[in-house]
């Protein structure tokens, strides 16, 4: 009764409330919680597409600078200016285009906007390998960066859709940690390349990754939310 409660405060304690029960989700072990999303064949899906998408970027950045002096025909001038405004301008375009296309994927679906996005990311990636200036180059990285946006983004949103309810920030984490596994692998794999077949032979390699991510991506084509209104 008070009594008690009175003589709890006065030793330092509070009254006790009844002990709350953790969710399910709460006492699942790391290890399980992170084989049950792997095996949820959409997750899964979803998770191959961030790792190879990573994979594919990272790959070019060892041989960028070395393509750019390649490309400018002199030793040292200009390199790093030119290589600075290549990723500078794919920035600057994503930024422009992704209010747009990610009000798009609410409209007509992200999963169609991922897909079509990956398409068009292939298409752009195989001709980076065939040119001839360094401005033909951040021509094609203007473009790059303008469907980026809708790829990642895209994806994140259907990341949102799929995670499990109690699970998001679980999802979240996997996906975090398997984007920085592809971003870790890929400049080893573009630095195998470029020794192996050139430096032009990479950005193909870049395409054939992005190719497998067309078909990993495809099954998503029709995986929309609910339709947001203009």
């Amino acid at each position: 009764g008070d009594q008690g409660h009175l003589l709890r405060a006065a030793a330092g304690g509070a009254p006790r409330r009844a002990d709350r029960v953790p969710p399910r989700s709460a006492r699942r072990g790391f290890f399980r919680t992170y084989r049950e999303l792997i095996a949820q064949p959409r997750l899964r899906r979803l998770y191959g597409i961030s790792f190879l998408d990573s994979l594919a970027r990272s790959a070019l950045m060892p041989v960028f600078p070395l393509f750019v002096r390649h490309l400018l025909g002199r030793p040292k001038e200009g390199t790093a200016r030119v290589t600075g405004l290549l990723l500078g301008v794919r920035a600057i375009a994503g930024s422009l285009a992704s209010m747009r296309i990610g009000k798009l994927g609410d409209r007509v679906g992200h999963g169609r906007v991922v897909v079509i996005s990956t398409v068009l990311l292939f298409l752009l990636y195989a001709p980076q390998a065939f040119v001839t200036t360094a401005w033909q180059l951040i021509a094609l990285h203007a473009l790059i960066g303008v469907f980026a946006v809708g790829l990642v983004p895209g994806v994140g949103a259907l990341f949102a859709l799929e995670a499990p309810e109690g699970q998001q920030g679980a999802v979240f984490a996997l996906e975090s940690s398997i984007d920085a596994l592809g971003r870790s692998v890929g400049p080893m794999v573009g630095a195998s390349l470029a020794m192996a077949f050139g430096i032009r032979g990479t950005f193909f390699g870049a395409a054939c990754i992005y190719a497998l991510l067309v078909l990993v991506a495809a099954p998503l084509y029709g995986v929309v939310a609910d339709p947001v209104d203009d």
